[in-house]
């Protein structure tokens, strides 16, 4: 059992370019053996290793994500909050391509397509359709940081960082229990969900044998 660490020297930063491949490692660590819908598919820690990596490349593109590290340890990466900008032509999200890989997550990308088409009709967002916003992905720390807080003050880094930069909403997908209580602490608006026993894809229902968690959750945080 991994001992914990003090979280008196640990500082948070502006993910930066040099970041993405130890983020990428803390989020699969944090993710393969615990997201409900990468076990349900049978996702492997390869599979997992090439969509967070994807999805680090382009958070540290965007400039609204952030990385814990312990200054104790050589400015080791502890942590991590990834928010990413919407992409008109989203191909990691609503347009999968051959790739073996994004193929076998394109169940995932479905149910969030769909879960996040809602805020388009969320009031404040629908009558100011130029309003920016971000989407707010992964929070992962290492298991020895775990159960201090960091997750919560990862998240509120990235919208206090999104907010700085002129964004005015957070969308967040929360399919777990454990971000769906992340997201309701930090004050989010929990806006639609979706049941995973009734989501159909191509004919069939991936996701029917979820016993963690019953649905998928949408949250909105105005900033």
């Amino acid at each position: 059992m991994a001992s914990k660490e003090s979280v008196d020297t640990i500082s948070i930063r502006e993910m930066k370019a040099s970041d993405i491949s130890d983020a990428t490692e803390i989020l699969v660590i944090a993710f393969t053996k615990g997201e409900p819908m990468t076990l349900c598919l049978g996702l492997t820690t390869h599979d997992d290793r090439i969509q967070n990596r994807e999805m680090c490349e382009q958070g540290a593109k965007d400039g609204i994500s952030v990385v814990a590290i312990d200054t104790a340890k050589e400015n080791k990466i502890i942590g991590v909050a990834m928010s990413c900008i919407p992409k008109e032509n989203d191909t990691a999200q609503s347009d999968p391509t051959s790739d073996d890989v994004h193929r076998k997550y394109e169940p995932i990308y479905s149910i969030l397509d769909e879960l996040e088409g809602n805020f388009d009709d969320y009031p404040d967002y629908k009558n100011n359709p130029d309003a920016k916003f971000t989407k707010a992905f992964k929070v992962g720390v290492l298991p020895e940081y775990a159960g201090k807080g960091l997750g919560t003050r990862l998240r509120h880094a990235t919208t206090d960082l999104a907010k700085s930069k002129g964004f005015q909403f957070s969308v967040a997908s929360a399919s777990a229990p454990g971000s769906q209580r992340l997201y309701q602490k930090l004050k989010y608006e929990e806006l639609a969900e979706i049941k995973y026993s009734d989501f159909v894809f191509k004919g069939s229902r991936p996701f029917a044998g979820i016993t963690a968690c019953p649905s998928i959750k949408l949250y909105i945080k105005k900033l």
